[in-house]
């Protein structure tokens, strides 16, 4: 039987025959890192993410009521504890996404991405956590983006305008002053006989840029701008 567990968008755990919601917890959202992380992590290391203001022996024995909490969830059979390193071996989407990116395959790597890196969990009272949470979804926005935007150039070098405009859209309503984005779309409008549609895109973009950062865009989309006039 295959496994997944996805991690993009609210965390479940895929199978062949039933996708399984998962907790948003603090038990769970330790078994979370180990999968994420791929590899042995040491108990120390997060004997102090879950404890900060703890010593080392209350430390670790929050840790391991966490493990114990964590294995009767039910989904973290397969987690493995040595005296020093936990590990828990499972395929995650984040990891086909990045494979999928790797390879430049942007349909794919878009058809994984469900939504923001564990969608709806927070710890509270955990700063490093945070800390962590955030950095891991900031890095697959970004990743997502780039995918976003390399398929969106390659479907208008074939031509393919509408569907290009369907990706670009996104990418702007995400961020109305992504100025590679709105000058993807900019492109695509003019190139399927909507130019009007493309100079309004080009004004949004001034205005938002003027309203958020009191700039004007960038010389190589006012180059545009007037190329596509």
């Amino acid at each position: 039987m295959s496994i997944r567990l996805c991690l993009l968008g609210p965390p479940r755990l895929w199978t062949d025959h039933a996708v399984q919601e998962l907790p948003l917890d603090r038990p769970a959202s330790l078994g979370y890192i180990l999968v994420h992380r791929g590899d042995w992590v040491r108990r120390a290391e997060l004997a102090d993410l879950y404890s900060p203001q703890a010593d080392e022996a209350a430390a670790q024995s929050n840790l391991r009521k966490l493990l114990h909490r964590l294995r009767h969830q039910g989904w973290a059979d397969g987690l493995e504890a040595e005296p020093t390193r936990l590990r828990l071996p499972l395929p995650t989407d984040v990891q086909a996404f990045r494979t999928a990116i790797a390879q430049g395959d942007w349909a794919t790597a878009l058809a994984l991405h469900q939504g923001d890196f564990l969608q709806g969990l927070a710890v509270p009272g955990l700063p490093a956590f945070a800390d962590w949470l955030a950095q891991e979804r900031q890095d697959v926005a970004r990743a997502w983006r780039a995918a976003l935007l390399a398929h969106a150039q390659d479907l208008e070098r074939q031509g393919e305008w509408l569907q290009a405009e369907t990706w670009l859209e996104r990418l702007v309503r995400a961020d109305p002053i992504d100025e590679p984005a709105v000058q993807g779309l900019m492109r695509v409008l003019h190139a399927s006989g909507r130019p009007e549609q493309a100079e309004d895109t080009f004004e949004r973009l001034r205005a938002a840029l003027r309203a958020e950062l009191g700039v004007e865009p960038m010389a190589a989309t006012r180059a545009l701008a007037e190329r596509l006039r």
